[in-house]
């Protein structure tokens, strides 16, 4: 504090740090000070007048520029601004806006702030941190494309933890003049250096980024993917490749070949009930019981490990009927919600639980000492088991220190079963052929399905690299990119209220849009695809993406994975009638025509044209192979009814 009529704070926290226009208003809208700064406000009244210079707020906002690419905090998910011409031009282009007043351009504004302390929390507790809240302030213009965009000013956006001091001062008129100075020395405290690291993960260039964002932004939608496509296109390789890159150096084997985050489950062609894959309970042979699957100890394990990423394999998953002996695992999925605190009643959003997998008396069962027995009730005693010792029982080691203490300690299994971990990812890979089963809709309406059908062979050469491990630094950032946030859409909604309203009206009426071309067909979706469409359109938001191109991306790969794996038919399905079309005012010839002209028009982002100055011939032939749009699809699903009276989306 300089003193009485003026206080400098320098900004060093992450809450404070550069934050997207169109990240949620929960922590936009409050400024903390320190309580000493209360007394330059104490005779100020329950609000203040503030007031910004244009000027300052430019030269803060390139600044920011100027230190790109950095991360921000976008509701509790954080990602890597890059730099670009756009970046800049439409934080410019805001700011023009900000000062501008009834058509007037002036250099100075201002702004009324609530100044709060004292207040109770929603556990009744006193908060005795001081701090403003009121900041946003609703502005429009026009971006670097030509769009008229909605978005809220915040004096945040223009602070940079670690480089920022916000001044505030009195001035005559009782007004306060805020501004912001900046260095390009870092003062680090410490909060600030997780995320001033560039995620060279996703920021650097490779063969197939496009793809891996294409596979991550659908495990943070569901954690049940299908890889479909003809034999040697690299479906189980993929996933080997995920677990690589995210194995910490404790699961990591010294040969190399096989992480200990990865576990590749063959499915048999006579597989037809769950015990392959879920094990049963024998009373015979010389260890009677429950029979505990590599699947299930896979499981377990992966409960040992919440923070690392688990990749479960099933390779060749339609050689059996998949609703036979994956039933129980269909239905567990939709089981997933976040759980209550049991002694605060408050919901855990950092945790995700399902319904028990296997039944906690069967771990139970591992605790009992059978020779020796309670004199009175001749029952075996038990010793309690913790879910440490469980997972070192059935996988009979003697040891494991990489367990944290507070996750071992648990004794979850004996009590409440395993339930399926948030932090285990199962992707089937499959082969459509005449070997092969269909995949039923109920399969489809549960996964996410990728298609995946080769790409430029010259690809190949330097792929064997990608099965390797990566360096501590790499490892902890591909573990974070898998991170799953949202269940359920009104969780989308809660974390971004600034776009709830456009959500809760757009997405709905492309789904009704879908259903409309495909009524009459038992191709129509409901509910699910559209809570799953809500997920998606939430996690391309926390990665800075603006609403429009986030809706339509989205829409775009619901169309591919959920909604196109579900059509298959003769001309006779897809035929619209004369009377139908004059009904509903179409033109088309067919429904798959009508569903091509819903289907969005995909064009490369921003973010990921800047992603790399080579443009080669060869990434140009990766971004198309491995991007087929819904669009394209479709229309190879037409030609494919033109040439072969039947149609389906599997080749």
């Amino acid at each position: 504090m300089n003193n009485m009529d003026e206080i400098a704070k320098h900004i060093n926290d992450t809450n404070a740090s550069y934050r997207t226009p169109n990240a949620g208003d929960a922590k936009n809208t409050d400024l903390f000070l320190d309580n000493e700064h209360y007394e330059l406000f104490r005779d100020a009244g329950e609000q203040i007048t503030v007031r910004y210079n244009k000027e300052n707020l430019q030269k803060a906002i390139l600044f920011i520029a100027s230190i790109l690419p950095r991360k921000y905090d976008n509701s509790a998910i954080h990602r890597t601004e890059p730099f670009s011409s756009a970046f800049v031009f439409d934080q410019l282009a805001l700011l023009d806006a900000f000062f501008t007043i009834d058509g007037i351009k002036v250099e100075s504004r201002t702004q009324t702030w609530n100044p709060r302390k004292d207040v109770k929390k929603k556990n009744g507790e006193i908060d005795n941190r001081f701090y403003f809240n009121g900041l946003l302030e609703e502005v429009s213009y026009i971006n670097n494309k030509g769009e008229h965009k909605t978005t809220k000013f915040t004096i945040r956006n223009y602070l940079a933890g670690g480089y920022s001091d916000l001044h505030i001062k009195k001035a005559d008129n009782g007004v306060f003049d805020v501004w912001v100075t900046n260095t390009f020395e870092y003062k680090d405290d410490g909060k600030e250096s997780q995320y001033e690291e560039v995620d060279e993960a996703f920021v650097s260039y490779s063969p197939q980024q496009f793809l891996y964002k294409h596979f991550v932004t659908a495990i943070k939608s569901k954690p049940f993917l299908l890889l479909a496509g003809i034999s040697g296109t690299g479906k189980s390789r993929i996933v080997r490749e995920f677990a690589f890159k995210s194995c910490p150096k404790y699961l990591q084997d010294k040969a190399g070949t096989t992480p200990g985050n990865y576990c590749m489950i063959e499915v048999k062609p006579n597989w037809h009930d769950s015990t392959e894959l879920l094990g049963y309970y024998s009373r015979l042979g010389s260890k009677p019981g429950y029979q505990f699957t590599k699947f299930v100890k896979f499981l377990v394990k992966a409960k040992m490990f919440p923070k690392v990423p688990f990749f479960v394999c099933l390779d060749e998953m339609n050689l059996a009927p998949v609703e036979q002996y994956f039933a129980e695992l269909l239905s567990i999925l939709e089981t997933r919600k976040h759980p209550k605190d049991k002694e605060t009643g408050v919901v855990d959003m950092t945790k995700v639980k399902t319904e028990p997998i296997i039944d906690a008396q069967y771990f139970r069962e591992l605790s009992e000492m059978p020779h020796t027995k309670n004199a009175q009730t001749g029952e075996p005693f038990c010793s309690n088991l913790t879910d440490r010792d469980i997972y070192l029982k059935l996988f009979g080691i003697d040891t494991e220190n990489d367990i944290d203490e507070e996750v071992g300690g648990r004794t979850d299994l004996t009590t409440e079963g395993l339930t399926l971990p948030d932090n285990v990812v199962i992707i089937g890979t499959v082969n459509m052929d005449d070997t092969t089963h269909q995949f039923s809709r109920k399969v489809i309406d549960r996964a996410m399905t990728i298609e995946m059908n080769g790409g430029n062979l010259r690809n190949m050469f330097g792929g064997s690299k990608n099965l390797e491990y990566l360096p501590e630094a790499e490892q902890e950032k591909w573990q974070n990119a898998f991170a799953r946030r949202y269940v359920t859409a009104d969780e989308v909604l809660e974390a971004h209220p600034d776009v709830a309203e456009e959500l809760i009206e757009k997405l709905p009426a492309q789904l009704e849009e879908i259903n409309k071309a495909l009524k009459g067909t038992p191709f129509e979706v409901s509910y699910r695809v559209l809570n799953e469409l809500t997920i998606m359109v939430g996690v391309m938001l926390d990665e800075g993406k603006d609403l429009t191109e986030a809706i339509a991306q989205s829409v775009n790969n619901i169309m591919l994975m959920k909604i196109l794996p579900r059509i298959e038919g003769d001309a006779e399905m897809f035929a619209l009638s004369r009377e139908y079309k004059a009904k509903v005012g179409v033109a088309y010839d067919n429904r798959l025509e009508w569903l091509m002209a819903i289907a969005p028009d995909i064009k490369e982002s921003s973010a990921d044209a800047e992603s790399e100055n080579d443009d080669t011939e060869e990434k140009t032939d990766v971004v198309k192979e491995h991007q087929q749009t819904a669009k394209e699809k479709i229309q190879e699903m037409i030609d494919r009814l033109d040439n072969q009276e039947f149609t389906r989306f599997w080749p």
